[in-house]
This record gives structure tokens, sequence and C-alpha cells, in this order.
């Protein structure tokens, strides 16, 4: 059978997967990721605090939107960890399946999406690639994507642009490698019950917390940074005025406005690497287990006072990080800082779980069950990993030329609903043609060749 099917391809874009919920939530993430992304560019043409222009801003819409949407990506870290583990607790062949090969298929999924964001800045261009003045110095960018570590070396020192929102996928591959090498010695090897791997999970959890706590430096100031920083703050100022110069704009800012390289580093290093991010992971793995164990004991000693106090616990979290906040309070305390992340992916897994489980249990809940399920989130959800990889750059090419140029001229509230719908479609019909034409060929084809090289051996 050839490996190019772009025909049933294309048809299996609009078939549910095994856990319908999970393409529902997912698709819901991808689509916040886009927005907060518009918003955020949006603000790059916004003077910085303490201009007036900011203060509106900040109490715009997109500004709430953008501080509720950032926490989308713990959606598809939950997600993650929870498909990882339920395959690996549920896959009658571990054994046979050898566990450097199992790393190299995922490894191998990764890169049709790097390949379509190489052939984009071959065609259009990059800024990192316009201002790198030495050929060593483009193969060392090339080679930390390639070799997923970019979420270490730091985003002001090896990066491209079009590629920023690779350092998430490197997390996920890093996790990927720990939490499959944990999960199959814990359950092939050793043999554990369902409920012993529980309490490791829970252990990993909390050590995960405790990680970020001694990461974690207090004089990064999160409530100013997060109240009246810039998205330039997440750059340094050569690459900053380099995106200005790619699209012959004015740059805004003087250098002297910009934070400094000690807490633009500290900051980074407590948003991008993998040993403070791998929480929400295990979250989704909780969840997977949980679920496994459930269905050992039929649902046993289930208790709706639980239930309706786990519920009122995530909307409470909820309605916590979607209140606007004040420019002038102090931090919360640190504590609370290093466990957000995780709470909010416990929150989020407890909501997956209520569709997820037997609808015969207590906490199924069948309403959100069938908004999640829908038919519509199903395409959306199955491409969302190329429409991550790609929308960020769609987002500053058609905003910055033509046809969206002109939308700069208007609120941020008005401005970024407008370049939604555009930007959704051109990057879904983009990320159709390669999921047809070369990731799922790709993907195909490595997988016989794995094949054929097990069976030779």
């Amino acid at each position: 059978m050839s490996v190019f099917q772009p025909k049933e391809d294309f048809k299996s874009l609009f078939k549910p997967n095994l856990f319908s919920s999970i393409d529902g939530l997912r698709a819901l993430a991808s689509l916040s990721i886009i927005y907060v992304h518009i918003c955020q560019l949006f603000v790059l043409f916004i003077p910085m605090y303490p201009a007036k222009e900011w203060f509106n801003y900040f109490y715009s819409n997109s500004f709430l939107f953008s501080m509720i949407f950032v926490n989308s990506l713990e959606i598809f870290f939950v997600i993650s960890g929870f498909l990882l583990t339920y395959s690996i607790l549920t896959n009658k062949n571990n054994n046979e399946n050898n566990f450097f090969v199992f790393i190299l298929k995922r490894l191998l999924r990764y890169y049709p999406g790097l390949i379509l964001m190489f052939l984009y800045m071959y065609l259009f261009g990059d800024l990192e690639l316009s201002y790198l003045k030495n050929f060593k110095s483009t193969v060392s960018n090339y080679l930390v994507h390639l070799l997923f570590i970019v979420n270490y070396v730091g985003f002001d020192s090896s990066w491209f642009y079009s590629l920023r929102n690779n350092w998430s996928n490197c997390v996920d591959f890093h996790v990927y490698i720990m939490l499959t090498f944990i999960l199959r010695l814990l359950w092939i090897k050793y043999k554990l019950t369902l409920k012993q791997i529980m309490k490791i999970l829970i252990c990993l959890l909390v050590l995960s917390v405790i990680i970020c706590y001694y990461s974690f430096d207090s004089s990064i100031e999160i409530m100013k940074i997060g109240t009246r920083s810039h998205p330039f703050y997440q750059t340094n100022y050569k690459q900053s005025k380099a995106l200005f110069d790619f699209y012959n704009l004015t740059f805004p800012i003087n250098k002297s406005e910009f934070i400094d390289h000690y807490k633009l580093s500290n900051l980074v290093k407590f948003y991008a690497p993998t040993h403070v991010r791998y929480g929400s992971f295990i979250s989704g793995s909780i969840l997977a287990t949980k679920l496994l164990i459930n269905k050992e004991e039929n649902f046993i000693n289930e208790n709706r006072i639980k239930k309706y106090f786990y519920w009122i616990l995530s909307l409470f979290l909820f309605i916590i990080i979607s209140l606007r906040p004040n420019m002038n309070q102090s931090d919360p305390p640190i504590i609370l800082i290093c466990s957000i992340r995780q709470l909010i992916s416990i929150a989020i897994a407890y909501i997956l779980y209520t569709t997820l489980v037997d609808k015969k249990s207590i906490y199924y809940n069948k309403y959100l069950n069938t908004i999640l399920s829908s038919k519509v989130f199903i395409p959306i959800s199955k491409l969302s990993y190329l429409v991550y990889l790609i929308h960020l750059r769609l987002i500053t090419d058609l905003i910055n030329n033509e046809p969206l140029r002109r939308t700069k001229k208007y609120h941020i509230d008005i401005a970024s609903p407008i370049c939604f719908p555009f930007i959704l479609i051109i990057s879904q019909i983009i990320a159709v043609c390669w999921y047809c034409l070369v990731e799922q060929p790709f993907i195909r084809l490595t997988n016989r060749l794995l094949i054929i090289s097990k069976k030779n051996k």
C-alpha cells in the first residue's frame, strides 16, 4: 500500500479518536492560544507602561482574555501525559516494544511540523536569519530545534522567531522519555499495582512543586511583570528591534527601557525548562491511572459530596485566575506561584475526568461530554500541532503586511476578533495540506521502515 493516501488522510480528519472529549478540549486550547498570540502582537504597538495607552490596554477585554488563555498550554500537557500513560498501562504488547524504538517513533512525529516551518522560513525568511552574521550561529540555531533542547539554551541566545513555540514541544519530548521510562519500569519490570503507581505519580507531582520553589527567583516580581511588562520582555533588545526591522517598522522603544538580561534569563528559566513544567503531564498521568483504577473497582466508594467539592474547587481556581489584578498589588506567596500550574492542571484533569469516566459513575457529566465531543472540534484537534507551530509566524506576517495591516489602527478589542478568523482559516488550510501530503505519509513511511528494521533483526 502506498504511503501517500491523501483522500483517506483527509477523511481521517473527521473521525473521532478513542476519547472524543479530548478532541474538544484540545481544539479549545488551540483556538485560545491563537487568540492570545494575536492579542500579544497588537500589544507590541502599544506604548509601554506608564503610558495612557497601556492603561487602556490593561482594562481591556484582550488583557483579561490573555491572562486566562495563557494557561491553555497546560491543557496540551495534561492530555499528552494522559494519552501516554493510558497507552502504556493498557497495551498488552509493551514487553515486545523496544523502549528506544518507542521513543524514536515519538521523535519522528515532530519532524514534519519542523520541516514545514523550515520551508516557510526558506521561502519567506526569518528575522533571526537576517541578523545572524556567521554560519556557525545559524547551524547551532537549527540544531537546538532538531535536537529538542531549545528550552534549555535560552530564547535570547539560540532561537528562530518562526519557531518560538517549539520550546513546548521540547518539554513534551523530554517528559515523554522520562514518563515512558518510569511507567515501563514500574508497570512492566516491577509489576506494581495501579494504586502503587498512583502513589508514586502523586509524589512526582509534589516534587514538581518543590523543584519550582527552588527554581524561582523572588527578584522576578511576578505581578509587576504580569501587569506592566511588554511582550518585548520575552526577548532581548537586539531580537525585538530585528522584528521591527524585518517588517520595515519603526521600533518604538529605547534600549534603556528594556528589562535587564538577568531578570529576563531568570524569567525564562522559570517558564520553559522541563524540570519546572513537567507537573501538568503528571496530572494527566494521574488521571489515566485513576480511570483504570475505577474500572478495576467498579466505581466503589464514590461520594457525591466529593464530587461537588471538586467542582467548587475547580471553579474557584478558574475564577481566581480570571480576576483582573491590581498593578500595585504585591506578589502572592511564592508557594502559590510555584504551584499554580500544577493546581490548574489538576482542575483540567478533573474536568476531563468527568467526561471520560464511565456513564454509571456519579462523576460523569453528560452535558460537558456532549459539548466537548462535538464533531466540529475533531479536525481542529487533529491539526493542532501543525497550527500551533505555524500560527505565530502567520499572525506576524499577515498583521504586519497586507491584508490585515490596517487593523493596527483599531482598538485591540476590535482588531483581535477581526484577525482571528483570518488567521484560523489560513492556518487550518495550510495544516490540512501538510497533514495529508507530508505529515501522515512521513509517519507511515517511518513506521514501515522501523517494522522492516525490526524484522531484519
